[in-house]
């Protein structure tokens, strides 16, 4: 099951493939806060089975610098666990926000699997999953664009997301477009399993592709 709604006036279904070649970000200054690996700046980090030890509560990144993005990968050795969300990005420069999650990782979390949200001018979000991610008592993953950014990409290659409310959450804001395409499946316990919006009067196309997988919801759409 899964809703779309296109805001403010008809979107054109289309999608072009250079919308995913991207710049890579600079290294950020990270640390363990009670817990939690914490990021400020510019930020590139990979993310493996051997992560720090001590973090034992997730990955959070703040970019508050006008270039550079932020950049999380979690590779297939990897099982991350949290208690609030496992993946937090709040990206404010013009650089991109990317999640690459490789096949084989997991991700569980009590609130938000992967949460990214994006303000920076010209700035776009690309979201690539090949393993299992949940969110116990909220969304799977819940991507956010404001002002004046631009496209949101999710292409999931695999795998399993699941969330409490909606399984995958997408709203665009921006001026660009949102593409989505699912090859795995896709699960919304209380609300839909896929629910897109373009929620500006400038915002572009809205592209859905299914290629295989289920997806399925407990309400909405």
């Amino acid at each position: 099951m899964y809703h779309f709604s296109t805001g403010l006036k008809p979107s054109v279904l289309s999608v072009v493939a250079s919308m995913l070649i991207l710049s890579t970000p600079a290294w950020s200054a990270c640390s363990i806060i009670s817990g939690q690996y914490v990021c400020a700046g510019p930020t590139t980090e990979t993310i493996t089975s051997t992560y720090p030890i001590g973090v034992i509560d997730g990955f959070s990144a703040t970019n508050s610098t006008p270039t550079g993005g932020i950049a999380w990968t979690q590779d297939a050795s990897s099982s991350v666990t949290a208690s609030n969300d496992a993946f937090y990005s709040h990206n404010s420069s013009s650089g991109d926000t990317l999640f690459t999650q490789q096949a084989g990782a997991s991700i569980v979390s009590n609130q938000i699997g992967v949460r990214l949200e994006t303000y920076g001018t010209g700035s776009s979000t690309v979201i690539q999953t090949a393993g299992d991610i949940s969110g116990a008592s909220s969304f799977g993953i819940d991507a956010l664009n404001f002002g004046n950014t631009k496209d949101i990409n999710f292409i999931q290659s695999g795998g399993n997301i699941t969330g409490n409310s909606a399984g995958v959450h997408m709203t665009n804001q921006g001026e660009g477009s949102t593409f989505i395409q699912t090859s795995g499946n896709i699960t919304g316990i209380s609300a839909e399993g896929l629910a897109v919006q373009n929620a500006s009067s400038d915002s572009k196309d809205l592209t859905m592709i299914q290629s295989s997988g289920n997806i399925t919801g407990g309400g909405g759409g």
